[in-house]
């Protein structure tokens, strides 16, 4: 998602293109060092400025908005932290192989991966247990 894909901010009913410049010199001229040598980042968003959680928050909201909507299948559950998602699905693994493959589709650098079982998983290093 480029800005040119973003509605025009308007702050007080007139758009400001000030701000609109500013996020995109902070999230996409992110300057950094490494090993002693500075680098400019040129691909994607800066991860490592104060806005790019939030960013990155607002935009998986977005993606798995628009995933969970052109689904077929519904969830039982769905819960997202920042860009881990544990979900609780009554759907066979074909389907379950079918609906991240249409996840995948919505933006070429994103990509879901799945670790399906029927009896437990890990998220964000806990062990969860079906029953």
């Amino acid at each position: 998602m480029g800005w040119s894909d973003c509605k025009v901010v308007c702050i007080c009913g007139q758009q400001n293109n000030y701000l609109k410049r500013a996020l995109e010199l902070i999230l996409q001229k992110n300057l950094f060092q490494f090993t002693g040598e500075n680098y400019l980042q040129a691909h994607e968003k800066a991860m490592g400025t104060k806005m790019a959680v939030t960013i990155a928050k607002i935009f998986m909201g977005k993606v798995e908005s628009q995933s969970l909507e052109r689904s077929t299948k519904k969830t039982l559950a769905w819960k997202r932290y920042i860009d881990d998602i544990f979900s609780v699905w009554n759907i066979n693994k074909g389907e379950a192989t079918q609906f991240i493959k249409q996840a995948n589709s919505h933006c070429p650098t994103i990509k879901f991966t799945a670790e399906v079982s029927d009896t437990e998983t890990m998220f964000l290093d806990t062990k969860v247990y079906k029953g």
